[in-house]
């Protein structure tokens, strides 16, 4: 990425593979979590001057979904689910991280 129109370019194809479909409480509901790491270095050029990076990471994820009012069913609602375990379990590690535990204990990482 060389210019600001190669992150809006990148924005646009990651926006285009996720998932997302519609149900009564969302024209657009996102369906899978999204995480896009950007690594930006400038100076250093041939002057040999000062190399300066920066590392950001941006994090998307799919929302939580209370599936009797969405009236989702079938595969959406497996999606569903699946969705509201995860975020489920991202924060049981974020307590456990945070040392929101008695400390020392199991983080669930692979639940």
């Amino acid at each position: 990425i060389a210019a600001p129109n190669d992150v809006a370019k990148l924005a646009r194809h990651v926006e285009a593979s996720r998932s997302a479909h519609s149900h009564k409480l969302n024209d657009r509901s996102s369906r899978s979590h999204c995480l896009l790491r950007l690594h930006v270095a400038s100076g250093g050029g041939r002057g040999g001057g000062l190399l300066v990076q920066k590392q950001f990471l941006f994090v998307d994820l799919a929302g939580s979904e209370r599936t009797q009012k969405s009236g989702v069913s079938g595969q959406r609602l497996a999606e569903a689910t699946q969705i509201n375990n995860s975020l489920t379990v991202l924060g049981r590690v974020i307590r456990g991280l945070g040392g929101g535990g008695g400390g020392g204990e199991h983080l669930p990482y692979r639940d």
